[in-house]
């Protein structure tokens, strides 16, 4: 059963257990805030002279299907326990981290020593036997929902495995436009993924995509202008299990089973829980790429050594370590460029987008590179000055352009961005010298008005990956099918997929690909 999602405001009651002495508090309710991934987290708590009564969340930016998790799943183990040290959501460090700082906050304002209400408390994942099934999916990105959601609407017996507490994966974080980039005949495979979810009465169409024509993009009937792939993935989520899926979060692979060099099916172990067995026809890995992964950074990108993270931390490469026991052929992991944003320094929220519009500056206002790109822009940024703090400066002409300026407008609330009348008034206020004259340089008038954002080249995906062959099957490395075995999503993120071009790991190929990768393995099961 799906458990709605609640955001903004949560509210839990139940106060079950008490700390080992009394905490010599006022009773009353106490406001505590913390700044967060999307910006500020305030919450109200309510005490008496020695308990937790009540945990009110009152303000929260955080990403919805990430932020509220986590809030959902601590504040009733906060006050059933009566600790705020309590295990983070996976996932959803930041948030988790931050609620609890900001129920401390909020304690010590109402009196409590802070050595009181720290009692260590885990949680446990569902506990699961070995069992069998058609198709298992190995991660809940964009790429695995689009999988489990085609296999279990076309009848097939699928499981889905998810190591995070949610689904989504960075496409329900990511700004990117879902933009078909295939060149034939992959090209035709977005359009058919499409229409699938449609005839499963997702509210999903095709549309129109500025300067790349009509049918190019999706649009996702009931939602607002930034929560698209949350709502899309719900929508997913919600049709396969009423199509019969098993979908179990907090439940990392382990590995691959393996019988004479077929793939059979996976090993998962929730979180707290034994080691179990899905044993399957067909295995799916969806499980993304690796740049959260500093060793395999290191190893294949050295020029990103020690670039900070973004992103939620899931893309930790594990699948490539598992194709090892079936030969499996990888591509251009060591490739020249991997995906870059500008990142908030103190929360993490993006800084940079994947229209043009940005410009990067330094402490002076000198421009670091001519590349208005997200992407490529802030890898030349990285390139540049490394870690150092930059300025992203956004004219208001760009954000109306691009339509994103409600986005923008969220980012000033927010803290993240800051908003100016002018280019002198943004070269005063951090004394920077040369702004004015980087930014009439690019064509800027006088008039323009600005939003600033500060941040760190920061990395959030690799281009390399497990080869496939047009059908999504994995190969290995004699370019054969591995029996069993497919992939879709970053995990196949290479720039040449297929030789077409197309990055495996976007939004839209994630969806054709994830699409693509369900309807061969339903046909390869029926042969």
């Amino acid at each position: 059963m799906k458990k709605t999602a609640k955001t903004a405001i949560v509210t839990a009651f139940a106060v079950c257990g008490m700390t080992a002495f009394a905490a010599a508090m006022t009773p009353g309710s106490y406001t505590g805030s913390s700044d967060s991934v999307g910006g500020p987290l305030t919450v109200e708590v309510t005490v008496s002279e020695s308990a937790i009564e009540n945990i009110e969340v009152t303000e929260c930016s955080d990403t919805k299907g990430v932020g509220d998790v986590a809030i959902d799943r601590l504040v009733p183990m906060m006050l059933d326990n009566q600790s705020i040290n309590v295990d983070t959501v996976s996932g959803a460090t930041l948030t988790s981290i931050f609620l609890k700082n900001a129920v401390k906050n909020a304690l010590a304002e109402a009196g409590a020593d802070a050595d009181e209400f720290q009692e260590k408390i885990s949680y446990a994942a569902e506990a699961q036997s070995d069992m069998e099934t058609d198709i298992v999916v190995v991660g809940g990105g964009l790429a695995g929902m689009s999988a489990v959601t085609e296999a279990a609407g076309s009848g097939i017996q699928v499981v889905l495995v998810e190591k995070l507490a949610y689904l989504g994966g960075d496409a329900i974080v990511s700004d990117q436009g879902c933009v078909n980039t295939f060149n034939p005949p992959v090209d035709t495979g977005f359009a058919e993924a499409v229409t699938s979810l449609a005839e499963k009465d997702i509210p999903i169409r095709l549309a129109e995509y500025p300067g790349i024509g009509e049918d190019a993009s999706i649009a996702v009937e009931d939602t607002g202008d930034f929560d698209v792939m949350y709502k899309l993935v719900g929508h997913m989520r919600d049709s396969a299990e009423s199509d019969g899926a098993l979908i179990l979060l907090d439940t990392p692979a382990t590995g691959l089973l393996v019988e004479d060099g077929a793939v059979k099916g996976v090993t998962a172990q929730p979180k707290g829980q034994d080691e179990f067995s899905i044993h399957a026809k067909a295995v799916i890995l969806c499980t993304g790429g690796f740049s959260s992964n500093s060793e395999l950074v290191d190893e294949y990108l050295p020029y990103a050594q020690g670039a900070r993270k973004m992103g939620l931390g899931g893309n930790t490469g594990d699948a490539l370590e598992w194709i090892r026991e079936v030969n499996g052929k990888t591509v251009m992991l060591d490739a020249a460029d991997s995906s870059f944003m500008l990142a908030n320094p103190m929360t993490g929220a993006a800084a940079s987008f994947w229209m043009a519009g940005n410009n990067y500056v330094n402490e002076l206002g000198e421009a670091i590179t001519d590349d208005a790109s997200y992407n490529l822009g802030a890898e030349a940024v990285y390139r540049t000055v490394g870690g150092e703090h930059v300025w992203n400066m956004y004219s208001v002409s760009d954000a109306e352009a691009q339509g994103i300026t409600s986005f923008l407008e969220k980012s000033v609330h927010n803290k993240t961005a800051v908003f100016y009348e002018s280019m002198e008034e943004i070269a005063k206020a951090y004394d920077m010298p040369s702004l004015v004259d980087t930014l009439k340089a690019r064509g800027y008038e006088d008039s323009e008005k600005w939003y600033v954002m500060e941040g760190i080249a920061s990395i959030y995906g690799t281009y390399g990956g497990i080869g496939v062959d047009i059908d999504s099957r994995v190969l290995n490395e004699n370019d054969e099918a591995v029996p069993g075995l497919y992939a879709a999503g970053e995990v196949i993120g290479s720039r040449e997929y297929q030789q077409n071009g197309a990055y495996g790991g976007g939004l839209a190929p994630a969806l054709t690909v994830g699409y693509i990768a369900a309807r061969t393995a339903a046909d390869d099961i029926a042969r």
